[in-house]
């Protein structure tokens, strides 16, 4: 079945011109317009900036960085129903090409000749002509290189075979391809560059067990991928010792941190020599890694300096082991910041099993060498505890010499150990005094902190204007809690105006972070539409992502849409599993739908038990509901005396239903002497607030009862 065919049937199943263009816009075709190749990156790129804007290393995904990007933001503003056609589509297209294997087969004498004949034949090269051509060559090398039939082989090639690439390589690394003039008659070159470029930007770096190996880098670093994938993809292929990294010249795989990857496979070795290149690797690459080979040999030799700097390019391409062998020959060699390195490893376990007693000793080793960037470490080795002992008064000691030193971070815990009084005297003001020295030295917890101080009135004068400003400058550092906080000024116009776009900017980066109180908090802006549209698929999203972290509100939020079946198909089951999550945190709303719930089931001990629960916390609908049980004698013993005292205190809380319930009690004499004037008051207060459906349904309860 051809290429074109499951086009047809997939763009006809999902019913989508958007869907054809963008399958069609990728599909490369040569010049009878047969589909030889798809550019199956771009297609996966589309769908990715659909379901995220991150791409797979953590960046950003925009207009420059990647294929697809155009196609992606408008399948992102279609409708719901256009979006899903058209993803499902491109996975199912995706999912076939990726399953499909074009057939293979050895290069014979007339196969070689059409290739020959097909390279004196080239005239005026484009870059899409030259894709074309690319392919052409990927698929004689596939010809030449694989075997899909004896698993017992992987080269198929001969000297002769060998000598023939080797031909066609000094050809495209000289240039020296056979030009035709333009129909102008000048030569053009240009679309020529385009092709090496287009090629030699696919960079592999491989290691190989082969006689020949620099000629299969060679013949990889201008190939296209499909040979990487071969060897990913075909379990059966024997081959020895091979490791494989693919760069895409468009930044969809990781170009971009191509050169950390070389350091780091050189590093982690400690010797250059492992590691082979493939044929595009600048002067400026080759000198940076002579210079590396020019170092370890000089710290090999014993200079503690070098030993360091040695470590430190180790340390930094994450080779451990390694680093943490020079730093130590530093370290025993009197090198204070190598001690300070091996304290840091044995804190988060790099290279060595975490141990801090082991790096309490090396950073008091630095530290009587005057160096005072490890004081504030070993005030955290007290402050989180040495082998399971806390000690804040050492750390304290440790933080204010540190703090001296205008360390940030130190000046932090001083305030924070004297803000929540750990093994010292509780004492605001100088809380207030160290956050303030620490968000004047930059540090994000300490602004973060000094801003709540502001914004609560402790140990310093209210002030919204300075609390905003601190919690500004924390948020614009990335402190979710601050951009929390932030959102939520703006939004009530503290110390600022009122600004609902704003906050839901800031409410939305706390968010993304994973503030649950953000995200709850968004996601009543969206329920009730505060300041923007109500949007209930947005927040149920929201609420569901703070509910799992266990946010009682969003719990009861989420329990209280699929109760309703706003927005997700009502689930009553679903509704009282958040209920009651929520409900065991202490939510008094929670805690009232329940008993709600148990009530209509007639599970009058179950209704009880939750009433009461809200109740206690004040919760006038629940008082209400618990003075009904006892007024009609449900699942209690029936007393008039309970349910006004019950339905007093509601009313004290203005709630309508017990402020009516109050005015029959009085009008009809029961529990109560009758009395016209209470019972006028009451009614007076509550007639306008009640619907005539909730009148008919208390009258009924005094009727009935």
């Amino acid at each position: 079945m051809d290429i074109e065919n499951i086009i047809a049937k997939v763009v006809a199943k999902y019913d989508s011109d958007l869907l054809y263009e963008i399958i069609d816009k990728y599909c490369i075709k040569n010049k009878t317009y047969e589909v030889i190749e798809i550019n199956l990156t771009a297609l996966e790129n589309i769908l990715d900036i659909v379901k995220s804007e991150y791409g797979p290393y953590g960046y950003i995904y925009n207009e420059s960085f990647c294929e697809g990007y155009d196609y992606a933001e408008q399948i992102r503003t279609s409708t719901k129903e256009e979006r899903k056609k058209i993803c499902s589509g491109l996975e199912a297209f995706i999912n076939f090409c990726k399953g499909r294997r074009s057939p293979r087969k050895l290069l014979s004498d007339s196969h070689r000749k059409d290739f020959l004949n097909w390279l004196q034949d080239v005239r005026y090269i484009t870059l899409s002509s030259a894709r074309c051509y690319l392919y052409q060559l990927e698929k004689i090398l596939e010809n030449y290189y694989l075997n899909t039939g004896e698993t017992k082989k992987t080269l198929l090639c001969t000297k002769e075979h060998i000598e023939f690439i080797k031909q066609i390589i000094d050809e495209y690394e000289q240039g020296s391809l056979k030009q035709y003039g333009n129909s102008n008659g000048r030569t053009s070159l240009r679309s020529y560059y385009d092709f090496l470029n287009y090629s030699y930007r696919r960079l592999v770096t491989l290691e190989f067990e082969l006689d020949d190996e620099s000629l299969f880098i060679k013949l990889l670093s201008i190939s296209h991928n499909v040979i990487v994938k071969y060897y990913y993809k075909n379990k059966n292929v024997e081959v020895k010792n091979w490791k494989v990294d693919y760069i895409s010249p468009r930044g969809s795989i990781k170009n971009w941190i191509y050169d950390s990857y070389l350091f780091k496979e050189v590093l982690s070795s400690g010797d250059i020599s492992k590691i082979k290149f493939s044929i595009d690797i600048s002067d400026e690459k080759r000198i940076a890694f002579e210079n590396q080979i020019k170092l370890k040999e000089k710290a090999d030799a014993g200079d503690p300096e070098t030993q360091y700097e040695f470590a430190c390019k180790l340390y930094d391409a994450e080779s451990y082991e390694n680093a943490f062998n020079y730093f130590s020959l530093s370290a025993d060699k009197g090198n204070s910041e190598a001690q300070k390195k091996l304290g840091d490893m044995y804190v988060y376990g790099q290279g060595v099993p975490k141990n801090n007693i082991k790096a309490l000793e090396w950073y008091e080793k630095s530290a009587m060498q005057g160096n005072t960037e490890v004081l504030g470490l070993i005030g955290n080795l007290w402050f989180e505890g040495i082998d399971g002992k806390i000690d804040f008064s050492v750390a304290l000691d440790y933080y204010l010499k540190a703090s001296e030193k205008d360390d940030a971070f130190s000046q932090y815990r001083v305030g924070y150990i004297y803000y929540n009084g750990l093994d010292t005297p509780e004492d605001h003001s100088k809380a207030f005094h160290w956050y303030t020295k620490a968000a004047n030295n930059g540090d994000i917890s300490g602004r973060y902190c000094l801003a709540k101080m502001y914004y609560y009135g402790e140990g310093t004068e209210q002030s919204y204007e300075k609390a905003f400003k601190w919690f500004k400058e924390a948020a614009e550092q990335g402190h979710s809690d601050s951009q929390y906080y932030l959102g939520w000024m703006y939004y009530y116009g503290q110390g600022t105006e009122i600004k609902y776009d704003e906050a839901r900017i800031w409410f939305e980066k706390s968010a993304v972070q994973g503030n649950k109180n953000a995200q709850y908090t968004l996601g009543e802006i969206y329920y009730f539409g505060q300041g923007t549209d109500i949007c209930y698929e947005k927040a149920f999203e929201l609420y569901t992502k703070s509910a799992k972290q266990g946010h009682p509100y969003a719990q009861y939020s989420l329990g209280w849409m699929y109760h309703h079946g706003l927005w997700i198909p009502q689930n009553y089951s679903e509704a009282e599993s958040w209920y009651k999550k929520s409900s065991e945190q202490g939510n008094k709303y929670a805690q009232n739908e329940l008993g709600n719930i148990y009530y209509r089931a007639e599970k009058y001990e179950a209704a009880k038990k939750f009433y009461e629960q809200s109740a206690q916390q004040d919760f006038s609908l629940a008082r209400f509901s618990l003075g009904k049980m006892y007024f009609c004698g449900q699942g209690v013993n029936k007393s008039t005396s309970k349910a006004k005292s019950l339905w007093a205190k509601a009313a004290e809380q203005d709630n309508v239903y017990a402020i009516y319930c109050l005015s029959c009690m009085y009008r009809d004499g029961i529990g109560v002497e009758i009395n016209e004037k209470k019972a006028r008051e009451f009614f007076e207060k509550a007639k306008d607030r009640l619907t005539l459906d909730d009148i008919h349904e208390l009258e009924d309860l005094f009727k009935l009862n």
